[in-house]
C-alpha cells in the first residue's frame, strides 16, 4: 500500500511539472494556468468585450477602421497585399527577408489604432508555435513572439481552424487593420496586428489559450 502511494505521489508530480506544449525552460505549467483560469475566468470576462456576428462589421468599422478599398489608382492597395499574400509575407519576416514592400505595409499598418481595447481569435499551426515560444525566449516578461503579423478573427469560431487557438486581448492604441471583404473572405472577420507582437499567457481553458498583447514592433 505505501509503494503504491508513493508511486502515485511521484506521477501527480510529474503531471504538475508537465509544461505547456514543449517549453520547460521559462513558461509555467499547464495546470498552472488551466486551475488560474477556472479562479480568475479570463476567457469568459474577455469574451464579453466580443460583438454579435450580426454587428461585427459596424463594430470593426467603429473601432478599427472603414471598410479598406481593394484598389487604389488603378492598382492593388497595401491592404489587398497583406489580406491576399499574408503567408508569404510572414515566412519573410520570419526569417528575416523582409523586402521594401513589407516595410510599407508595416508601415501602412502602423497608421491605423485600435480604438477601444478589443478580444481577437486566432488558430497557430505546430510550426509557428514553437518559432513564437522560440523567438520569445530572448525576451522579458514575453511568452510568444510572432515576427510576422498576426492574422486574427473578431468572433470566437471564425479563426483559422487549429488545435492551438489563442485569445488575444488588444488594448487600445495598437495598430491592426481590419480587413471586411478586401479578399472575398468576410467569413473571417479578420483583423490583422501589426508585425513583431509580444504576448504573455495569462490563462487556458478547454479551447483556448488566454493571451495579452504586449506591444508590437511599430
Amino acid at each position: 500500500m505505501k509503494m503504491l502511494l508513493l508511486s502515485t505521489t511521484r506521477e501527480d508530480i510529474s503531471k504538475l511539472k508537465k509544461p505547456i506544449i514543449s517549453r520547460s525552460d521559462t513558461m509555467k505549467n499547464i495546470l498552472y494556468y488551466k486551475l488560474k483560469e477556472k479562479l480568475i475566468k479570463t476567457g469568459e470576462h474577455w469574451e464579453q468585450y466580443s460583438p454579435k456576428e450580426e454587428h461585427a462589421i459596424e463594430y470593426a468599422h467603429t473601432f478599427i477602421n472603414p471598410e479598406p478599398e481593394r484598389k487604389s489608382k488603378g492598382m492593388y492597395s497595401i491592404p489587398y497585399l497583406l489580406a491576399s499574400s499574408g503567408e508569404t509575407i510572414n515566412e519573410r519576416f520570419r526569417y528575416n527577408h523582409i523586402t521594401a514592400i513589407d516595410k510599407q505595409i508595416a508601415a501602412t499598418v502602423a497608421l491605423n489604432h485600435t480604438k477601444t481595447d478589443i478580444v481577437l481569435y486566432r488558430g497557430v499551426s505546430p510550426i509557428v508555435w514553437e518559432l513564437m515560444k522560440e523567438n520569445a525566449k530572448q525576451i522579458p516578461h514575453c511568452d510568444l513572439y510572432e515576427k510576422g503579423f498576426l492574422s486574427c478573427s473578431l468572433l470566437k469560431g471564425h479563426e483559422i481552424p487549429s488545435k492551438i487557438r489563442l485569445r488575444i486581448f488588444v488594448p487600445a492604441g495598437t495598430p491592426a487593420i481590419y480587413m471586411g471583404n478586401i479578399n472575398y473572405e468576410q467569413k473571417y472577420y479578420e483583423v490583422v496586428i501589426n508585425h513583431g507582437a509580444e504576448l504573455k499567457i495569462i490563462s487556458i481553458d478547454d479551447t483556448y489559450i488566454n493571451v495579452e498583447l504586449i506591444k508590437t514592433t511599430e
